[in-house]
C-alpha cells in the first residue's frame, strides 16, 4: 500500500498538485502519555519519507463520537498534538503545509458551546505555518464575506482555510438525496483577500462535482461573475469530457444548462426549478379560465422535464455524469409527467368532464415519483388542487386530436416525419435530441439508434393536450 501511496505522491507531484493525507486522531487518541502521539508521529512521518508534502489533522464532529467539552484546556490539548506532529514532520520534509480543522469549525459552533470562544482563542497558539480550516458562518453557507472572517482573525491570528461546503450533499442527503447544481454564487468580491485560501467540500457524485467546479474557477477568476457567465465556464470546460457519434456539443451545453435550472440548489437551499414555479402560479392564477397561453407555457416546461431522461440518455455527455445524474433526471421525468396529466384533467373540466382519468395516472406518477430518494420540488399540490377547483362545466374547451399515435419506422440517420396531430394544432417534442415542430408533426433526424422517449405537446386555439411514444431507431 505504501508503493501505490509514493506512486500517486509523485503523480500528483507531476501535475503540480500537493497530495495531502488527512487522519482524524482526536476521537479515541489518548495523547496524555506517549504511546498513541509516538504512533501517530510514526504514522505520519512514514508517509513523509515517501514524498507526501501534505497533512490534514481532524478534529471536527468528534463530540458525535466521544464526551468533549470544547473550552480552552481542549485547545490546547489538540495544539499540543499538532505542534509536535508540525515539528517531528519538518524535520523529514522542511516544506510540508499542515492543515488542522477544529473542533468549533464556524462561528455557529463556537456560539453554541459555552466556553465556545475560549476554545477558538487557544487555536492562536497553533505553529504559524498550520492552517486552520473553518467553514465560515455556519456549517455551510448561502453568503461569505470577508467581513464574516473578522472574528476568526481575530481570535486566532491567522487567516482562515474556508473548507466551503457550499455542494455538500455527504449527510442526509445520503438518505433523501439532493443534487445541488446552483452555480458557485453568493461570496462577496472581498472574500479572496480575507481567507488563506478556499477548499470545496464537493457533493458525493464525482463527475457532478467536476461541473460545479467550473463554476468555482468561473468566480476564482472574477468573485463578481455573474451566474449565466460562470455557468458557461463550466459548461465550456466540461466539453473535455463529452464525447459520442453525431455529438452536437450546442445540444449537450443545452442539457447541461438545463440540470442547472432544475437543480438550483446548494446545501442551504433545496433544489427548486424556478422556470416551474413560475409557469404553475401563472396557470394556477387563470385556471378557472379556459387560458390556452398559460397552459401552453407549463406544458413546455413539464415536456422538457418529461423528455429530460432520452435527452441525456442520448446526449454526448460523460458517461460517469449521466450514472451520477440517472435516479435525480428520473424524479424529474415522473414530476414533468405528473403535471402533463393533471394539465389534461384540467381540460377535461374545462370539456364538462370530471377529470378523473388525468388525475388517476397522475395519482400513479406521484406514487412512483415518492419512491424516488432524490428531492425535486414539486409543483404537483398547488396544480391538482387548482385542478380539483375548476368547476366541471363546459367552457369551450377542446383537445387538439391525436390522429396518428404511433411513430412511423425510424432508421438512424434517416430523416422522420410525423403528424401526430391533425391540421391546425401546433407541437413541440421533447426527449427527441434534435427534433422540431412542424405544425401539427415533427420532424426529426436521430444520430444513432437505440430507444428513445418522445414527449409531445400541442396546443389549438381552444385547448392543448400531450403525447408520449417510444420509438426504437434501428441501425
Amino acid at each position: 500500500d505504501m508503493e501505490r501511496f509514493e506512486r500517486l505522491a509523485r503523480f500528483a507531484e507531476a501535475l503540480g498538485i500537493r497530495l495531502f493525507y488527512a487522519v482524524a486522531p482526536f476521537i479515541d487518541g489518548d495523547f496524555s502519555g506517549g504511546g498513541d502521539l509516538d504512533a501517530l508521529k510514526a504514522k505520519l512521518l512514514s508517509f513523509a519519507q515517501i514524498g507526501v508534502k501534505g497533512f490534514a489533522l481532524l478534529a471536527d464532529d468528534i463530540e458525535f463520537e466521544t464526551e468533549v467539552n470544547a473550552d480552552a484546556t481542549l485547545a490546547a490539548s489538540q495544539v499540543d498534538v499538532v505542534n509536535r506532529i508540525v515539528a517531528a514532520i519538518r524535520l523529514v520534509q522542511p516544506d510540508a503545509q499542515f492543515l488542522f480543522c477544529p473542533t468549533l469549525y464556524s462561528d455557529k459552533r463556537v456560539a453554541e458551546w459555552p466556553k465556545g470562544k475560549e476554545y477558538l482563542a487557544g487555536l492562536a497558539a497553533l505553529d504559524p505555518a498550520v492552517q486552520i480550516l473553518w467553514t465560515g458562518t455556519d456549517t455551510a453557507s448561502a453568503t461569505l464575506t470577508g467581513e464574516d472572517m473578522k472574528a476568526f482573525v481575530s481570535a486566532t491570528g491567522r487567516k482562515p482555510l474556508i473548507w466551503d461546503n457550499f455542494w455538500a450533499n455527504d449527510a442526509g442527503d445520503m438518505f433523501m438525496g439532493r443534487i445541488l447544481a446552483a452555480p458557485y454564487l453568493g461570496r462577496g468580491a472581498d472574500l479572496p483577500g480575507a481567507v488563506a485560501g478556499i477548499a470545496q467540500n464537493p457533493s458525493i457524485q464525482g463527475a457532478l462535482s467536476r461541473l460545479l467546479l467550473g463554476t468555482f474557477g468561473a468566480w476564482a477568476d472574477d468573485p463578481l461573475v455573474s451566474r449565466e457567465s460562470a455557468i458557461a465556464r463550466a459548461l465550456e470546460v466540461e466539453d473535455a469530457f463529452c464525447f459520442g457519434v453525431g455529438r452536437s456539443k450546442a445540444r449537450d451545453r443545452e442539457t447541461l444548462r438545463f440540470l442547472f435550472e432544475v437543480a438550483d440548489g446548494h446545501a442551504r437551499q433545496d433544489p427548486s426549478y424556478k422556470a416551474l414555479d413560475e409557469a404553475t402560479a401563472a396557470f394556477v392564477a387563470a385556471s378557472t379560465g379556459n387560458n390556452v397561453s398559460q397552459a401552453w407555457v407549463l406544458a413546455n416546461v413539464c415536456g422538457r422535464m418529461a423528455g429530460v431522461l432520452s435527452e441525456a440518455h442520448h446526449s454526448g455527455l460523460d458517461p460517469d455524469l449521466l450514472d451520477d445524474l440517472y435516479f435525480a433526471l428520473d424524479k424529474v421525468r415522473l414530476r414533468g409527467l405528473d403535471c402533463l396529466w393533471l394539465l389534461a384533467a384540467a381540460g377535461e373540466r374545462l370539456a364538462g368532464r370530471d377529470g378523473a382519468s388525468g388525475l388517476g395516472h397522475a395519482d400513479d406518477l406521484e406514487a412512483q415519483a415518492g419512491a424516488n430518494r432524490f428531492f425535486f420540488a414539486s409543483a404537483g399540490p398547488a396544480l391538482r388542487s387548482a385542478v380539483e377547483a375548476i368547476p366541471q362545466e363546459d367552457r369551450g374547451f377542446v383537445a387538439p386530436d391525436l390522429v396518428a399515435p404511433d411513430p412511423p419506422p425510424c432508421q438512424a440517420g434517416n430523416a422522420l416525419s410525423w403528424t401526430p396531430f391533425a391540421s391546425g394544432a401546433v407541437v413541440h417534442a421533447y426527449g427527441l435530441p434534435g427534433a422540431t415542430g412542424d405544425g401539427p408533426g415533427v420532424k426529426w433526424t436521430p444520430v444513432h439508434p437505440g430507444r428513445y422517449e418522445a414527449v409531445l405537446v400541442a396546443k389549438s386555439p381552444s385547448g392543448w393536450a400531450f403525447h408520449t411514444a417510444n420509438i426504437t431507431c434501428r441501425p
